[in-house]
């Protein structure tokens, strides 16, 4: 908490080559920033993907524990280390296996006659009730995928997962995987609701 005060704060002697950015944090990077889910954070111009996240590393050094497997997106799209960040960018950081609750967010994708539709959900979620939304008049089947945590994971017992998500980014990615999935496959109808909190 102590370096969110600071960032948040930092700003009134920023320099004419600092750029300000807006943080976000999920899951076990939320806990290893000191709890914040969001803060700001002055980092030196020009800048890029990988400048600007070793200036976070500096802010918040208990990232380093996590070594290369923290995922960077900006403005809600994954990022590259060479992209170039900008005064007023969102930056967020999560681990790829996540920790933590979300709310709701639900939001249907409406395009050029689809009835597609992508969701997250922290109810439990009926298959039957989701099939039956993409039930196509044109064609004759509907395959479904329903993933669920499994009991046990090379020897090892899981009792529960938690899932955490940038619920904007999260539903922008399914409808691009929705958009891959018409444009490589002869698909009617798509529909892709996920659960986010705790599964037991």
């Amino acid at each position: 908490m102590q370096h969110g005060q600071q960032s948040e704060h930092g700003t009134a002697g920023e320099s004419p080559g600092q750029i300000r950015v807006r943080l976000l944090f999920f899951g076990a990077a939320r806990d290893a920033a000191g709890g914040s889910d969001e803060t700001q954070l002055s980092v030196n111009a020009p800048a890029t993907v990988a400048s600007a996240f070793a200036e976070v590393l500096d802010a918040y050094p208990e990232l380093r524990r996590f070594g290369r497997s923290l995922l960077v997106a900006v403005n809600q799209e994954y990022a590259s280390p060479d992209e170039a960040v900008r005064d007023g960018d969102e930056m967020a950081v999560f681990p790829p296996v996540s920790g933590g609750s979300e709310e709701t967010e639900k939001k249907k994708e409406e395009e050029e006659g689809s009835h597609d539709f992508f969701e997250l959900t922290i109810e439990p979620i009926d298959v039957g009730t989701v099939a039956r939304r993409v039930v196509p008049r044109k064609c004759g089947a509907t395959v479904t995928l329903d993933g669920y945590a499994r009991e046990w994971t090379k020897g090892r017992r899981t009792l529960h997962l938690v899932y955490d998500a940038y619920a904007p980014m999260a539903v922008a990615e399914m409808r691009r995987l929705g958009r891959e999935a018409h444009k490589r496959f002869d698909i009617e109808h798509i529909g892709i609701v996920h659960r986010t909190g705790r599964t037991d």
